[in-house]
């Protein structure tokens, strides 16, 4: 067991693994990073990577955001780019802001470089939402070729109507980008406020690669009852 010492950082919100190197979020990690504290320079959310040793989980590097309450380490995911030979941990901001005033809260994914030798991540690629309280990198999955990151707030600031973004993994180059300008495709569905996008997830089949997409608000059957969609992509 590893426990935390800051009440409200909502450590363990995400998990995932590759190997032997585990990723744990801390989304609202409440430590001080800087010589001077205050309520501006906390809960900018963190990440920690870290190892089994003798039963007990080791940190051997941290990952921080950039915003305060931005949510930092809310979903991550582990992933393959360049076929096999490199692994990226994908991390979701979705509360930070995006390019330009009217894109607060727009949210972002931070792609890590990631060595699973030594565990050194470094920042590859940041792609940024595009409509204000987007929530974009909500909920991430790996696909054979790539990736899907949502917005289940995207929309035009009277409504929303979600977002699910597919990027190919050989457009995932360094850099900072749009996503509406990187995405290869985007799906969304005709229903107001629906949360579509609040989870998602990437499956195979006989006829090839498909995407559930969560939609907890959706009306279809009954209100608010909830819905989920499936598209082949």
């Amino acid at each position: 067991e590893m426990s935390w010492e800051t009440p409200y950082d909502q450590f363990g919100v995400s998990i995932d693994a590759s190997e032997d190197l585990i990723a744990v979020g801390v989304p609202f990690d409440s430590r001080c990073f800087s010589p001077s504290c205050s309520e501006n320079s906390q809960s900018i959310g963190s990440v920690m990577l870290g190892k089994m040793v003798g039963g007990n989980f080791e940190v051997v590097s941290e990952l921080h955001g950039n915003f305060t309450f931005a949510a930092f380490g809310s979903t991550l995911k582990f992933s393959k780019l360049d076929g096999d030979q490199k692994n990226v941990l994908v991390v979701g901001e979705p509360w930070a802001d995006g390019e330009g005033s009217i894109n607060k809260k727009a949210g972002r994914i931070n792609i890590f470089d990631v060595d699973i030798v030594d565990s050194t991540p470094e920042l590859r690629t940041t792609i940024l939402g595009g409509s204000f309280g987007e929530s974009f990198g909500r909920s991430i999955t790996t696909l054979q070729n790539g990736i899907a990151v949502s917005g289940p707030l995207s929309g035009d600031g009277s409504s929303a109507y979600g977002n699910v973004y597919v990027f190919n993994q050989a457009d995932l180059q360094p850099g900072v980008f749009n996503a509406e300008d990187l995405a290869s495709v985007t799906l969304t569905v005709p229903e107001e406020n629906s949360q579509f996008g609040c989870s998602i997830a990437g499956y195979e089949t006989s006829f090839g690669e498909h995407l559930a997409v969560g939609a907890e608000r959706s009306s279809h059957g009954a209100r608010m009852a909830g819905a989920v969609w499936f598209f082949p992509i």
